[in-house]
């Protein structure tokens, strides 16, 4: 049987040698908590823990603008970053800009 100390309602009782658990967030640290079931389905021994971190994901968004105010580059950082933390709040999202210089010919 397998626990996940981060999550209360997970639980799965397998009978392989190995197991694909499904959505988890990225970027995560899980507790799992590994126990020996008997025949009937009772826990046998000890439980043995091991600690795994998700893979954090990334995604780059394009965005260009013309303005001859600095502050409307504040402006819309600002409005993007709230817009993340709305739609992503278990995610560690963040816009920032970069300043890209084209060179005509």
């Amino acid at each position: 049987m397998i626990l996940i100390k981060e999550n209360s309602t997970f639980q799965s009782n397998i009978t392989t040698m190995n197991v694909t658990i499904s959505n988890l967030q990225p970027g995560n640290t899980y507790t799992f908590l590994v126990f020996a079931l008997t025949d009937n389905s009772r826990l046998q021994g000890n439980n043995v823990s091991t600690i795994a971190r998700t893979n954090s994901i990334s995604f780059i968004v394009s965005l260009s603008y013309q303005s001859s105010s600095s502050d409307s580059e504040i402006l819309i950082v600002n409005l993007i970053n709230e817009k993340l933390q709305a739609n992503f709040p278990k995610q560690n999202v963040t816009a920032v800009i970069k300043k890209v210089q084209k060179i005509s010919s």
